[in-house]
């Protein structure tokens, strides 16, 4: 197997003096990664030619593209998860260099040590090995409750509401501050906003840590503006990517890099204010799911359906807004639930592919305590369900965990799926 730790002797040098051919993934990972990388390409003269891709149809049409007399391709935050070699049939002396935060990787790329070098993080280089399967135990293979079910407790807007204002009053903090704009509150209330929120009897009261409320990061301030973390950046930087109904993919891939010049706060201050947008209407479809007790249990995992003509359903045309729907939506029937069990059970969830009639995107997320895991097997197991029923299911994001399918075919999908994962 070939991970690639010092990235300085074992990548960027051995890219010296050749055009590089790169594709980026078009989201926020991909593009600041890609971002870095320019940076050093330009402080190194180095010629390349780059290509944002959404999928894998994109990735094998720009590569057959561009990869006449190129034989370094760089990856950024695709081409990790599949077979890239079998996919791509590039020329043998052709070398693939992924930087991919998905997870697992396919083993054919971990052991392929000839054409693929994967780009890992040194401290992380011991558990990356531990997580790939022994070469024999893969490739010898290729070649030889009945339980009550209850309903959710149910609590209304106008409860979450009393909470919240219980919580306020709770920490010290006046109604008419916390009605307004952070920034806009009076500088006494927000130097001591840190120390009101982490006062023990209201995190006992409330049963939270501070590390759920607090954690280390960044600021960065442009001019006299407001200052910004590293999580309002990426916030950001997601609502200007998600902004579909705006202009096509690549112009919102420059927006994006265009953030990072001090000279454009504005832009920065548009993709806040459209991050702010996509999160109130996620909040407002958790809330209706909720209300509309949308979210069952079958057999193994919990299933949510938005169903085609949803108004709201135009927000969620891509797997990056469809997972935090999921992400949400899973939070917020876990917390209801009366059943310990659903804190055990995964979350498949169906919406409306916005401009393709008959058409959905299916997310397999998993159960409650591991979302913060970087890896999903749901793409394992969708492919196995699509392989049992032959529906007509299209692997194309890299996300494989999120796949496009005809509303058709769902039901028998579900079905089969059931029985992969039973």
């Amino acid at each position: 197997m070939v991970f690639i730790a010092d990235i300085k002797r074992e990548f960027f040098e051995f890219l010296k003096n050749e055009r590089v051919l790169v594709f980026v993934h078009t989201d926020v990972d991909g593009l600041c990664t890609w971002k870095i990388l320019q940076h050093l390409f330009h402080c190194d003269h180095k010629l390349y030619t780059i290509v944002v891709v959404q999928g894998k149809k994109e990735l094998k049409q720009g590569f057959d593209e561009h990869s006449d007399k190129v034989k370094s391709i760089v990856l950024i935050n695709c081409g990790g998860a599949f077979d890239i070699v079998e996919y791509l049939q590039p020329q043998e002396d052709t070398v693939f260099y992924i930087i991919d935060s998905h997870r697992p990787f396919d083993v054919h790329n971990v052991y392929n040590a000839v054409q693929v070098k994967l780009i890992v993080c040194s401290e992380a280089l011991k558990e990356e090995e531990k997580s790939v399967p022994e070469f024999d135990d893969v490739f010898w293979d290729d070649e030889g409750e009945d339980e009550e079910n209850q309903e959710p407790e149910q609590e209304g807007v106008d409860d979450d509401k009393k909470r919240l204002n219980e919580f306020l009053a709770d920490i010290g903090l006046p109604l008419a501050q916390s009605s307004q704009k952070y920034s806009s509150m009076d500088i006494r209330w927000r130097n001591d906003l840190k120390t009101m929120m982490t006062q023990e009897t209201v995190r006992t009261k409330y049963k939270y840590d501070d590390d759920v409320i607090l954690f280390p990061t960044y600021l960065a301030r442009f001019g006299f503006q407001q200052k910004l973390s590293a999580v309002d950046m990426a916030w950001a930087l997601m609502g200007l990517l998600e902004n579909v109904n705006s202009k096509p993919i690549a112009d919102r891939a420059v927006d994006v890099l265009s953030c990072f010049n001090r000279n454009n706060p504005s832009v920065l201050e548009n993709g806040l204010n459209l991050a702010k947008s996509l999160l109130n209407s996620v909040f407002q479809q958790v809330q209706s799911f909720i209300d509309r007790q949308v979210v069952c249990e079958l057999g193994p995992f919990l299933v949510a359906v938005l169903e085609e003509g949803t108004p709201s359903a135009q927000h969620f045309s891509s797997p990056v807004a469809v997972l935090l729907l999921a992400r949400y939506t899973l939070d917020a029937y876990v917390s209801l639930s009366r059943l310990k069990k659903s804190r055990l059970k995964p979350l498949v969830m169906s919406v409306p592919k916005d401009g393709e009639p008959g058409v959905c995107l299916l997310i397999g997320i998993p159960p409650y305590q591991q979302t913060n895991s970087t890896e999903n097997f749901f793409g394992t197991a969708f492919q196995q369900a699509a392989a049992k029923t032959r529906a007509r299911a299209e692997f194309d994001f890299f996300d494989n965990y999120v796949i496009q399918l005809p509303t058709g075919d769902r039901r028998k999908f579900f079905d089969a799926l059931l029985a992969v994962l039973q």
